[in-house]
């Protein structure tokens, strides 16, 4: 089988080291960005679930790292089969790179499920199927980091990591359809399914933006830890050499990452009442609810106030006696005049989204950190053979 001329082409140490230098900061700025946009729309312009309230916006860093935890073992298994096929030694270095990134997204993705898993099913683990084998999953990857380092002689470790990444893929249909196959705590396919996804527009779109952003992450760490592999496989030759010269800087994306955190605990402490322009956003307990054709009415108890609230039109089924509910509209002389509302779950979720996204900027900063301290050891190999010789 001949290897497409692209590939052919990008495979090239040299090429692939001058091409990622070029691209990578724009993949960090775009993490950057639609990072920032997906965790203010997910936190603070998404409305809270009627059931789960404030807590399910854990799934806008859990799904994310989720999808990219099956993504990149399948990054890792096709560069994987490419080395073993056409023995091309890039592929090997990318399937070596992507490893500790994809364990990373997993053991958030484990990790954040856990959180989540607490408040809403009362345990913080659940031996199903899906939680299972995303367990299984983290093994493998643990496995493949493992193998490669048990193994002195790097033709034998690249071999031995190829093949056991080729078998590991059984398991990403069986996390993908787990909770098809089997009776499972863990909830269906709300975005994927064929006819359309069962969620709100504007809380999908700040899903699809974070899993956009992971993606971004995920592809800016793997080549700057390649691009140290690759620097330390080929420290003998002269562009190598040349290119040891000449590193990336990332200084500005300290202060970024200080933003990212100052949002995600701004976000992680809600409001009960909050300006918006001319309205207002209140939340508390449905009183006195009475439900007419065209117009709702009742009243909110919120800490030790109570707001009378009409509302022109026929209220959500989810709109129930003695459950929460957050009203946005306009306060008048002796009523609140609501242009919007949603029933809500009013338990205070907030330590359990502090933590998620604590989690998930931990594991940003290992995804930045880690590639950048290969590349270091790229360049000290470099440098050190140039000595050498």
């Amino acid at each position: 089988m001949k290897i497409p001329a692209f590939l052919h082409r990008f495979s090239s140490p040299k090429i692939f080291h001058q091409s990622t230098g070029r691209f990578v900061p724009w993949l960090l700025a775009g993490f950057l960005a639609t990072a920032i946009i997906g965790i203010y729309q997910g936190l603070w312009v998404a409305p809270p679930d009627y059931e789960q309230g404030e807590s399910y916006r854990i799934i806008y860093v859990h799904v994310p790292a989720a999808w990219l935890s099956m993504f990149v073992y399948m990054v890792m298994a096709v560069s994987s089969a490419i080395f073993l096929i056409w023995r091309i030694k890039l592929a090997d270095v990318i399937a070596l790179a992507s490893a500790p990134l994809g364990a990373a997204f997993t053991a958030l993705a484990l990790a954040t499920g856990s959180i989540w898993g607490k408040p809403m099913w009362g345990t913080w683990w659940q031996w199903d199927a899906r939680l299972t084998s995303e367990l299984v999953l983290l093994f493998l990857y643990l496995g493949y980091i493992a193998l490669r380092a048990a193994i002195e002689d790097r033709q034998a470790a690249s071999r031995a990591g190829a093949v056991l990444a080729l078998v590991g893929v059984v398991n990403i249909p069986i996390i993908h359809y787990s909770v098809e196959w089997w009776n499972t705590l863990h909830q269906g396919s709300t975005i994927t399914r064929f006819d359309k996804p069962a969620m709100a527009p504007e809380m999908l779109w700040p899903l699809l933006l974070m899993a956009i952003s992971f993606k971004l992450l995920f592809f800016s760490g793997t080549f700057i830890a390649a691009r140290g592999e690759n620097l330390r496989r080929e420290a003998h030759s002269g562009w190598a050499r040349a290119a040891a010269s000449f590193r990336m800087g990332f200084g500005p994306l300290l202060l970024v990452i200080a933003s990212l955190v100052y949002v995600g605990w701004q976000a992680s402490q809600p409001a009960t009442l909050a300006v918006m322009s001319d309205e207002i956003t209140v939340r508390g307990t449905v009183q006195n609810l009475v439900k007419q054709e065209n117009e709702t009415h009742f009243v909110l108890q919120s800490e030790d106030t109570q707001t009378a609230v009409y509302f022109a039109g026929k209220a959500s089924r989810y709109l129930i006696e003695g459950k929460g509910a957050e009203v946005q509209g306009t306060l008048k002389d002796d009523h609140l005049q609501a242009s919007r509302v949603v029933g809500m779950n009013l338990n205070d979720y907030s330590d359990y989204l502090l933590a998620s996204f604590l989690l998930a900027l931990l594991t940003a900063l290992f995804i930045v950190f880690y590639p950048l301290q290969q590349e270091r050891n790229g360049h000290r190999a470099v440098r050190l053979r140039g000595l050498l010789d």
